[in-house]
């Protein structure tokens, strides 16, 4: 088992929540220093304001993830605290910011469709053909080696990342690779990236989708077409399951790790779900502290054609966590 647990940087000097207020609308003023309600209470400082998209834009003032920007849905703005005394909006701005996140705060709910699920398995047949044949050739640096893969290694195989990344190249698909793998890693909930993804594996049947709609008119244009989507799933699905199944996994443990500030909130796990191969670091994630009064810890073995993406051959889960990370595809039949 994966002997290393991610340490995940943190305040030890962190200003207590008595000195914010829960975030309102009329905190969405670019300027203004911010912290989001998890357990090290990240900074953050407001950059834009974005409502024709329903977006408010911040920058990450620590941590691992300290300059990058995320674009956050209106309705976050309750998952922020705000300094007692910051600035506030006039209230003809908040009552546009409102009418926006009224216009965008909407679910889409998309279940397998039995059809669609079984062409899309067709062409994982196909995928997976196409990968065998590349570990095959000479112009696979991964399948011209050893082809060892260790389920329980703390890190990626620097072989195996350079080779998806050729293999991705070869299928004109290394552009996106980077912009999802990317976006996933720092925050899968910021913008349409991770969303628009998500829906497309629903309208190929591969996991339902309950969650909100797309806000950016762009999530599916240009280089981000839903059909260049499909293309980037089901090319990864048949890179991943048959590089494990190459190293002789057919199945893997994976864990999950939650903990909780208030009451346990059961939502759904989404269609891609985040998990671990390390138990330490799934033990870590669930553990309790001054502001997490509840924790789960959940294990599961899998099979490996629900691994989407994982740190063995994602260069950026290497990169700034190093979680042991697996994203599966979510099987509303099974424990996660």
């Amino acid at each position: 088992m994966v002997g290393v647990v991610a340490a995940y940087q943190r305040d030890p000097d962190m200003a207590p929540d008595e000195l914010f207020e829960p975030g309102r609308l009329d905190h969405l003023v670019a300027g203004n220093s911010c912290r989001l309600l998890d357990a090290r209470r990240t900074p953050l400082r407001v950059l834009a304001v974005r409502p024709d998209i329903g977006f408010f834009d911040v920058e990450v003032l620590a941590f691992e993830d300290r300059g990058v920007t995320w674009e956050l849905p209106l309705e976050w703005v309750e998952r922020l605290q705000f300094p007692l005394d910051g600035a506030t909006a006039p209230p003809s701005d908040v009552a546009r910011l409102d009418d926006a996140r009224q216009r965008f705060d909407h679910r889409l709910d998309l279940d397998v469709d039995l059809v669609a699920r079984q062409e899309t398995m067709e062409r994982l047949v196909d995928e997976r053909s196409q990968t065998a044949a590349w570990f095959d050739s000479a112009a696979s640096p991964w399948g011209s080696s050893s082809r060892h893969l260790d389920p329980d290694a703390a890190h990626g195989d620097p072989l195996l990342i350079a080779d998806l990344d050729a293999y991705l190249k070869r299928r004109g698909l290394a552009d996106l690779e980077r912009r999802f793998a990317t976006g996933y890693v720092s925050n899968p909930s910021s913008g349409d990236l991770v969303k628009a993804h998500a829906i497309v594996a629903a309208e190929l049947g591969l996991a339902p989708y309950c969650g909100p709609i797309l806000r950016d008119p762009d999530a599916l244009r240009g280089a981000f077409a839903a059909d260049r989507r499909a293309s980037h799933l089901l090319a990864r699905l048949g890179y991943v399951s048959t590089a494990f199944r190459a190293a002789g996994h057919g199945h893997v443990v994976v864990h999950r790790g939650m903990s909780f500030e208030h009451a346990v909130d059961w939502r759904p796990t989404g269609t891609f779900v985040s998990t671990t191969f390390s138990l330490d670091i799934a033990t870590s994630q669930s553990a309790l502290g001054p502001n997490r009064t509840a924790g789960v810890l959940m294990h599961q073995r899998v099979s490996v054609d629900r691994l989407l993406m994982t740190h063995h051959e994602t260069g950026p889960m290497n990169d700034r966590f190093h979680e042991a990370e697996a994203v599966l595809l979510a099987d509303p039949t099974a424990l996660f």
